[in-house]
């Protein structure tokens, strides 16, 4: 029997998931062609950015079953071997599991095999999140903060109560799946040299396991992908709900270094920088970026979005362009804080409003940029694929770790230039702060 290729799919939440990973294509939207031309490219696997964090639960439902029949119906054509990520984020906060429910009930009907398991992989080595004894952990300067008691398991659509993620499981599915039936892969069977033993726990898997993944560092996921792949490679049918770092590992994907000021050439142009993001580290790394002698920044006060929301892209616009010839490179930042409604229905539908103004204003903005620094998961996303209005783009590298960029294609808004997809919870209070130095010095 000939053995068929194996394809990676990545269908990601918000653009922010490729930030481990360089060279693969990260289509933004779906239609078959684009689906084609992703199977045709040189890189066995790609990402397909959905955005569904910003959706509410019957969007999302609807936009991953559209996605997974698409790739389905296009691979006919083509007879990979299909292995789907649905890559998160790495503090918990997602449709899950609504997402991969819906994965697994499109192959299954379509291809007629069961799910043998569905690995849980949160770790995120690159931004501290990390996975012991089963309990998931945000790294902060004052330690190991289980992630339950993080200002991210408070957010008012995806917030959870556990940190254990057996129990995190059984919240999540309303108690269907108890935790007492989540399966484990420790970090001491990670480490203790037994392949074999762990092969066989693989290969054992049945009837839709859900399994954590421990992982401190990229040792423990390489060992796990290695022993993953090979359970792939004999029949086994696997889905992962992860962060980022185990795709790199899965594709087996060697370190890269920073890009090189050579690699991101901004040209002559100044840049933009737009921050979407109200977690505090974003706050945080923008109270730095402002206390830069050629910055300047427009505040949008989101309290008066609903009914400013023409006036504030005008003022915004207008503000970019003055700045920019006066030789200074404009902030466009959301107020520093969110914005609490009585359901969550409720804060979704604002979060499109506010995101919508941020497209606009890039949408009008009539000076041409270096550069555009998106700070923020569903700003990079709307960014990306309603102001620039770009269907396939390739993944440079990270700028700092963590921190993907992409160049936009020759048929943009702002063609040739390095747009930075920059995470909400990624980095130190420098971070933003060095991304836009080392960018303005590549003018």
């Amino acid at each position: 029997m000939i053995e068929k290729k194996l394809k990676i799919i990545v269908l990601d939440d918000d653009p922010t998931g490729c930030q481990t990973v360089y060279g693969c294509l990260v289509l933004t939207s779906w239609s078959s062609d684009l689906i084609e031309s992703a199977f045709k490219d040189d890189v066995d696997f790609f990402y397909i950015l959905t955005n569904t964090r910003a959706f509410n639960a019957r969007e999302a439902s609807e936009t991953i079953s559209e996605i997974v029949s698409n790739i389905l119906a296009v691979n006919r054509k083509f007879g990979y071997r299909l292995q789907f990520i649905s890559r998160s984020d790495s503090t918990l906060r997602s449709h899950f599991p609504l997402e991969i429910d819906i994965i697994k009930e499109k192959i299954e009907s379509c291809l007629h095999v069961s799910t043998d398991a569905v690995f849980l992989v949160p770790a995120f080595i690159e931004g501290g999140r990390i996975t012991i004894g089963d309990t998931h952990y945000v790294i902060k300067d004052c330690g190991m903060i289980p992630a339950a008691e993080t200002e991210f398991a408070a957010d008012s659509v995806y917030g959870y109560s556990s940190s254990d993620l057996s129990d995190y499981i059984e919240e999540k599915t309303g108690g269907s799946y108890p935790a007492r039936n989540v399966e484990s892969i420790s970090l001491d069977e990670l480490r203790s040299g037994d392949r074999t033993g762990l092969f066989e726990r693989l290969i054992r898997l049945y009837e839709c396991r859900f399994v954590v993944v421990n992982a401190e560092n990229y040792t423990d996921l390489r060992v796990f992908s290695e022993e993953f792949l090979k359970a792939i490679k004999s029949g086994k049918n696997f889905l992962v709900q992860s962060a980022a770092s185990v795709v790199r590992t899965l594709n087996m994907l060697p370190e890269k270094p920073l890009l090189s000021s050579e690699e991101i050439s901004t040209g002559s142009r100044p840049g933009i920088i737009l921050i979407g993001s109200y977690v505090r580290k974003t706050t945080d790394q923008y109270k730095k970026l402002a206390s830069a002698k050629d910055t300047e920044t427009f505040n949008i006060d989101t309290g008066y979005i609903q009914e400013r929301s023409d006036d504030i892209v005008s003022e915004a616009v207008d503000f970019i362009n003055r700045s920019i010839n006066k030789g200074m490179t404009p902030v466009i930042c959301t107020s520093r804080r969110e914005k609490r409604f009585a359901k969550a229905e409720e804060r979704l539908k604002f979060g499109k409003q506010l995101s919508q103004v941020l497209v606009d204003i890039v949408r009008n903005c009539s000076q041409e940029v270096g550069y555009i620094i998106a700070k923020g998961g569903i700003t990079s996303a709307d960014i990306l694929t309603k102001a620039l209005e770009i269907c396939s783009v390739r993944v440079l590298g990270q700028l700092q770790k963590g921190v993907p960029v992409v160049r936009t294609p020759g048929n943009c808004r702002f063609p040739g230039i390095p747009y930075v997809i920059f995470p909400g919870n990624v980095g130190d209070d420098d971070a933003l702060l060095s991304a836009y130095s080392l960018l303005s010095a590549c003018q």
